[in-house]
């Protein structure tokens, strides 16, 4: 006793599928779905004719994948940049180890640090000299005291104090 066919369109038969309109127009091209003369697909049919035509060897995200024509190829380039990408991993954690790399995170906290005690530096410079400055007569003097002052401002920040 046959079933009675149940014509859908495409769309629903991906989404009753798990896969996308477009794999669908793939099947249908690739002749392992079948199609009337609208373009709507035979449901009753359509799993089992899938299913028949296609090699199912391999899964992704728990949805069903053909299986690539050259499985073996895949494989070895699958396992060549699995190795690569162990090796550059590796290598990172081995520059990390001998202290080439640093954190991100770590670098920014620095930098802005830096950055604070500059600016805290530099915008204490009138505070402090100001009187001192306002005494003095001679500019080539009060140039020398400002050097001195930036130079020490300076020494201090490259010191980390």
């Amino acid at each position: 006793m046959s079933l009675k066919p149940e014509w859908i369109s495409q769309a629903e038969c991906a989404r009753r599928m798990d896969v996308t309109r477009a794999a669908v127009g793939v099947m249908i091209q690739s002749g392992r779905l079948s199609k009337d003369d609208r373009g709507r697909v035979n449901w009753t049919t359509a799993r089992e004719e899938w299913e028949a035509k296609t090699q199912h060897e391999k899964r992704h995200n728990g949805r069903l994948r053909e299986a690539p024509l050259a499985a073996t190829a895949t494989l070895a380039t699958y396992k060549a940049s699995h190795e690569e990408w162990r090796a550059k991993t590796a290598e990172l954690e081995y520059r990390k180890a001998v202290g080439e790399l640093v954190e991100r995170e770590v670098v920014k906290r620095r930098w802005s640090d830096l950055a604070r005690r500059t600016r805290q530096r530099i915008e204490s410079l009138p505070d402090r000299l100001a009187g001192e400055l306002a005494a003095i007569d001679d500019p080539i003097e009060v140039h020398r005291i400002l050097r001195e002052e930036i130079r020490v401002a300076c020494a201090e920040i490259a010191a980390g104090d």
